[in-house]
């Protein structure tokens, strides 16, 4: 006859063991729910349709050496390393040109240029993290170029929650080369602010073509809090861009 204290104790064994199953199987759950994933973008991915033009700035695809990455510290955190080549996609949209730069499946910022001068009228945003996609629209009142005896102005874009608020200075015009071609670029800096449900500071550098949309080189450095039912999320952007080539590609 078993013992009653032995068979107490391979009870409690049993007990244990399927609540060790049970807490491996609910990891593994959580692991594969909320895996993240950073894939790479390639040209097919910017699905642009359009003909190529043979001039900076005109519609195309262009490609940018590429050093930075994006993370968060949501869920235990995690980083997106940037690939060594990103794109930008420049298209004539209903009003204007339509600008997407992409470095991930997801990853990618877009601007729409309809104002005068070039200026930008909306902006969309993506970022997938955990598998979780977020998109968010703004609506704008951009400037991308100064008006004439400018040197400093005040840009805002605004979504439902959130208020960016960037103040530009030009630097001035400084010579780039670019594929073995020197060119003539703006150097535009970029102090902005993002208050309402994310509080944040970004310090751009940006030296665009004259009279175009296209970036020719950017230096990004982001950081913000957004606010969550678990606490304050945080995130961080950093990257540099160097564009390979003046001419776009279909």
């Amino acid at each position: 006859m078993q013992r009653p204290g032995r068979l107490a104790g391979v009870k409690r064994w049993w007990i244990l063991g399927g609540i060790g199953i049970v807490a491996v199987a609910l990891l593994a759950a959580w692991l594969l729910l909320f895996r993240d994933t950073a894939t790479p973008a390639s040209a097919s991915d910017l699905g642009f349709t359009g003909t190529a033009g043979d001039a900076p700035g005109e519609p195309g695809i262009y490609v940018y050496d590429t050093a930075g990455f994006e993370e968060v510290d949501a869920l235990g955190g995690a980083r997106h390393d940037y690939p060594a080549a990103t794109y930008l996609v420049i298209e004539e949209g209903p009003c204007g040109p339509v600008v997407r730069w992409q470095a991930l499946d997801e990853r990618w910022d877009e601007w729409e240029h309809c104002g005068p001068d070039l200026a930008v009228s909306s902006s969309r945003g993506y970022h997938e993290w955990f598998q979780i996609p977020d998109l968010a629209t703004s609506i704008c009142s951009s400037q991308v170029f100064p008006r004439s005896g400018e040197t400093a102005w005040t840009s805002e874009c605004v979504d439902e929650t959130t208020t960016s608020i960037d103040h530009v200075t030009v630097v001035g015009m400084e010579t780039l080369v670019i594929g073995g071609q020197e060119v003539m670029t703006l150097h535009l800096r970029i102090l902005g602010t993002t208050e309402g449900s994310t509080i944040g500071e970004t310090t751009t550098d940006v030296w665009r073509l004259p009279g175009t949309t296209l970036v020719v080189r950017k230096v990004v450095d982001d950081a913000s809090a957004n606010a969550s039912r678990i606490g304050d999320i945080h995130y961080v952007e950093q990257v540099t861009l160097e564009l390979r080539s003046l001419v776009p590609t279909g």
